[in-house]
């Protein structure tokens, strides 16, 4: 996704959070054994930064993809899209903030594995159901600036 990639974060930065959290959890596992999986996360200060990247991530991400949605808001027929997306983008928010919530709470295991669905699957299925379709509208606006596409 070319057009929407101009964050100085870009979904690379995704795929070393996910390592760096697997491979904390895997460390944390050989160095205190299985029972780590039980011990409070905060005695994790590296999952904190792991998580705060993350949050850092999804917070410019997520602005910089609904400043450009503003520009299609026009169009009657690309609200539903539009407003579908921000909600992606607020329910895949919400659920980082419950997993940094959640520090005091659980073990640094289940919050590895909520984070690496988070990062994982949730947000492989937002890049395909709602940021392929703003990159499709972005460059076919793109090319209708051009001059290749009749306006």
């Amino acid at each position: 996704m070319a057009v929407i990639g101009e964050p100085k974060l870009q979904f690379k930065e995704v795929d070393r959070l996910l390592t760096c959290a697997k491979a904390l959890l895997e460390k944390q596992e050989l160095d205190l054994g299985r029972s780590f999986a039980t011990c409070p996360a905060p005695d994790s200060a590296a999952f904190d930064k792991i998580l705060g990247d993350a949050l850092i991530f999804l917070t410019e991400r997520f602005w910089h993809e609904e400043d450009l949605m503003r520009s299609f808001t026009a169009d009657p027929l690309l609200r539903n899209p539009i407003d579908r997306h921000k909600e992606d983008h607020a329910e895949l928010s919400t659920e980082l903030l419950a997993i940094v919530l959640s520090l005091q709470k659980y073990g640094l295991k289940e919050l590895v594995f909520r984070f690496q669905r988070l990062l994982g699957t949730s947000l492989d299925d937002h890049r395909r159901n709602h940021d392929a379709i703003l990159d499709r509208w972005l460059a076919g606006t793109t090319l209708e600036k051009s001059g290749v596409l009749p306006k």
